[in-house]
């Protein structure tokens, strides 16, 4: 961050200060000095800004904007051919052909991948798979729930965006997001949204989620 020249600090979410993490060390130090020593702040949400302002009071005092996050123009709704092609080439040598749940990023910690776990445990999961992103105890989890097909892969941009658009469902359980960009790139593709009602996530979502507080998972 500069020293001497008046700055504008984006300010993505307040994740480290509102779970728990090691605030001593460097990376977050450094956070909070650009806090300090910034004109103006630019945040992804209204949740974010209102927690700089409680995590960081002297910022109450600045310049704040809320700004959101983008989704890249390529994240649209899949055609039936391209949704028939993915289902043949990914879906049905990967996930056994099964309708699947998606919840792509991290699942460990703070988004919660955990709840996902005990909702598939009570169900009957002969016909449905799960596709995940990123390794993580939870998929190991996942993997002992009887007869339910679990799927780890990293995805290209083109894929994710087709994963999104076969999906039934993103599911995005987490406790906290700055933002929460995948589940505003899942409604871009078209795909139903299951995620808690959690920071900024209500406001990404809207009414467009079901939201974990008033829906069963398993009905």
């Amino acid at each position: 961050h500069p020293t001497r020249t008046p700055s504008v600090l984006w300010v993505h979410d307040m994740i480290p200060e509102r779970m728990g993490f090691d605030l001593s060390l460097p990376v977050w130090r450094q956070k909070h000095a650009a806090l300090a020593r910034a004109a103006a702040y630019a945040c992804s949400s209204a949740h974010t800004l209102k927690d700089l302002h409680k995590i960081a009071p002297a910022s109450v005092a600045k310049p704040a904007v809320v700004a959101g996050c983008g989704v890249s123009p390529e994240m649209t709704p899949p055609s039936s051919e391209e949704i028939a092609a993915f289902h043949d080439r990914f879906v049905q040598p990967k996930l056994g052909g099964r309708r699947y749940l998606f919840m792509p990023g991290h699942t460990h910690n703070y988004k919660n991948g955990q709840l996902l776990v005990q909702a598939l445990s009570r169900m009957d999961c002969a016909d449905l798979a799960v596709l995940v992103t990123m390794p993580s105890p939870e998929v190991d989890h996942l993997r002992a729930i009887p007869r339910l097909v679990v799927h780890h892969e990293h995805l290209s941009d083109a894929d994710l965006r087709l994963a999104y658009g076969c999906a039934q469902a993103l599911v995005y359980p987490s406790f906290y997001e700055g933002f929460g960009l995948p589940v505003a790139e899942a409604m871009a593709c078209g795909c139903p949204v299951i995620c808690s009602g959690t920071s900024s996530l209500r406001e990404v979502a809207g009414d467009a989620a079901v939201d974990r507080k008033s829906t069963r998972l398993n009905s």
